[in-house]
This record gives C-alpha cells, sequence and structure tokens, in this order.
C-alpha cells in the first residue's frame, strides 16, 4: 500500500499551520471549518479538531456516515501546502489528550502569527478550545497545492 502521510508530510501536518477543512451535505452543499490543528495516527489516518461551536454546519455533515472530507494544510510562514482528500471515520468529542494537542498547535500557530504581525485578537477568532470535536481521517490522495507551477498535481508519494 502507498504511503500518503510520509515522515515530511507527518512533520508539516505537526509544524504550525492553518487547516482548513472542507465538508457537504447529501444534496452537495459545502462548508468550511477551521481546524485547531492536526495529529498524524499512521501512514493513511489523522485527526483534525474543529469547534463544534463554530463551525456546526461543518460538523454535521462530518456525522454523516463516511462522509468525504478536503483538508487543506498551509504554512503561512513560506506558503507551503497540501491538500488531503479522504473520508471521515469518526467524529467525537475530544478528550484531555486531544485537547493538550490542539492547544499546543494554537499556541504555535498564534506565535507564528504574531511574529508576522498579525494581532492576537484575529488569530483568536480563528482558533478556538470551545466545543472542540476530533474528526479521524482517511487520507485517500494527497496534492501539491503550494502556489507555482506544480500546484495542483499529486504528490509523489513514497512506496
Amino acid at each position: 500500500m502507498t504511503v500518503l502521510l510520509d515522515d515530511r508530510l507527518k512533520s508539516f501536518l505537526h509544524s504550525p499551520i492553518m487547516v482548513i477543512v472542507a465538508t457537504r451535505d447529501s444534496h452537495l452543499k459545502p462548508a468550511i471549518a477551521r481546524a485547531a490543528g492536526a495529529r498524524v495516527r499512521d501512514d493513511h489516518l489523522f485527526d483534525v479538531f474543529i469547534s463544534r461551536s463554530q463551525w456546526p454546519v461543518s460538523i454535521e455533515h462530518l456525522l454523516a456516515e463516511y462522509t468525504p472530507v478536503a483538508v487543506t494544510c498551509a504554512s503561512p510562514a513560506n506558503y507551503e501546502t497540501y491538500q488531503i482528500k479522504g473520508h471521515a471515520l469518526s467524529v467525537t468529542p475530544t478528550d484531555d489528550e486531544d485537547r493538550k494537542i490542539a492547544e499546543g498547535a494554537i499556541s504555535a500557530a498564534i506565535s507564528l502569527f504574531s511574529s508576522m504581525g498579525v494581532p492576537r485578537s484575529l488569530a483568536d477568532q480563528w482558533l478556538t478550545l470551545e466545543g472542540l470535536w476530533r474528526i479521524t481521517i482517511r487520507a485517500e490522495a494527497v496534492f501539491l497545492q503550494t502556489p507555482g507551477p506544480g500546484a495542483g498535481q499529486p504528490r509523489l508519494e513514497q512506496a
């Protein structure tokens, strides 16, 4: 089986990044949510953490069985960007371990944003721990989205 989440991408997903989760309902009506960090489980499974109170429509879409999802992860420091497409396997409220991971991701992201001149008051609107849920996703395809001639191309994974 092809390794989709190789060591380079795992490291990227655990770095200070912005994470946007795109979903749809059964009528193909789209919604997006900002995630408060990610955790890679293995070469195909990863979690993102989304505030149900902030993004209720996205959570409702994700609660449907085996929901398709597209997760776009971008580094605001250098514009390196990937989109991971797959399906949501589980959607549950976070536990203490999840919250620690999300807190660390939020802290790192806010620190990075602050160093780039983004006021904390703006970042606080994007990233919250309130009503946080864990979405476990099976990655099925990864695309390079970094601006430039390779954007939109499937990422070449390691076998």
